[in-house]
């Protein structure tokens, strides 16, 4: 069972109490960061197989969503600055003749993608349950 609590600013508490933080003092636990936005969500997807750089990330993010979702490069940096101050993804090192800045997700980055995917799991198992969702594969039968 997820309990969502959200504020009049729509922030969850642990999301304002994460902000002022100092970066040191960031709390380890992926729970801390659930539910991702629908944004931050693909961007951490996106980074699950391989660093990429920005551009990388907005057409990966633009293709596995059949175009549903299509941010436009400031949004993208937007949330990238703040996975990046979250401890959530980092810049890659390794990128060397590579174009721009590539991510990569951290070790926090891939338990909270994976807590998210769960949670997300979890929501759909529930609509497929009350036959709101159709189990899959029989869409349009």
């Amino acid at each position: 069972m997820f309990t969502i609590h959200m504020s009049a600013s729509g922030l969850m508490p642990e999301a304002r109490l994460l902000r002022s933080q100092s970066e040191a003092e960031m709390p380890a636990d992926p729970w801390h960061f659930i539910p991702l936005t629908d944004l931050s969500y693909q961007v951490l997807l996106a980074l699950t197989e391989e660093p990429l750089h920005g551009y990388a990330i907005l057409k990966t993010i633009e293709a596995r969503t059949d175009g549903r979702l299509q941010p436009e490069s400031g949004t993208l940096y937007t949330a990238i600055r703040r996975l990046r101050r979250d401890g959530l993804i980092d810049v890659d090192s390794g990128g060397a003749g590579r174009r721009g800045r590539s991510y990569g997700l951290t070790d926090l980055g891939g338990d909270v993608v994976q807590l998210e995917s769960e949670r997300l799991a979890a929501l759909v198992r529930e609509a497929r349950a009350r036959k709101v969702l159709q189990p899959e594969g029989t869409r349009g039968r």
